[in-house]
């Protein structure tokens, strides 16, 4: 009986880790996401980075906050709306009750998102955002995909792990005049995993519901 108690309860175990796939991410909408962060240097550019022609130096020592502030709203707003219209038009997060002590852990988000914003506002006297806000912002979304990565899919885990990789050299390379158009290209690349995770959480998300 033990034995058998045992057994049921790693299947139940299983069950939830392997259904939190569902309730972390929905697959369409991460692939969506990672088109948009593909954008990122577009609309940056032909926005004249979020300022539209309006001159924000008038604000003195706070335009740096301003501008930012802008972006963060901006960014904010775009990735919700879409996110929330792709998630009611291809599908839905999982409804299944996860344990609580799971349901705790995926709570992380919250103060990475807070730390996120944080660093942004603290780091945006210091120069083009694009150097110096992006090194850190990488490493704390490398941190928490790879706690996400540990009760969902090893794609995840691996390309959080290259978020935090990322991070640290382009963080080291900001000296370098030669690095100043890098973060194009690791915006791009991040646009691009996050369209991979999505392919495969998209594709893992079915082959469970045809089970």
């Amino acid at each position: 009986m033990d034995k058998e108690q045992a057994l049921k309860q790693i299947e139940e175990m299983s069950r939830l880790i392997s259904a939190s796939n569902r309730y972390l991410f929905c697959g369409p909408q991460m692939m969506f996401y990672g088109v948009l962060v593909m954008l990122i240097p577009v609309i940056e550019k032909y926005s004249v980075y979020l300022t539209f022609g309006y001159d924000f130096n008038k604000f003195g020592m706070w335009s740096p906050y301003v501008v930012c502030v802008i972006h963060i709203v901006f960014y904010w707003t775009l990735f919700s709306m879409f996110g929330k219209i792709v998630v009611q038009k291809f599908g839905s997060k999982n409804t299944l009750e996860l344990h609580p002590l799971i349901h705790k852990a995926f709570r992380l988000y919250k103060p990475i998102v807070f730390s996120i914003f944080g660093i942004i506002l603290m780091l945006a006297p210091m120069g083009e955002p694009g150097r110096f806000i992006l090194p850190f912002v990488l490493i704390l979304v490398g941190i928490l995909f790879n706690l996400y990565g540990r009760f969902s899919l090893k794609i995840v885990s691996w390309i959080s792990w290259s978020y935090i990789f990322l991070g640290l050299v382009y963080g080291h390379l900001t000296q370098y005049e030669a690095a100043r158009n890098m973060w194009m290209f690791i915006t791009t690349y991040w646009g691009l995993s996050y369209i991979v995770m999505g392919y495969y959480l998209h594709k893992e998300t079915r082959n469970e519901r045809a089970q």
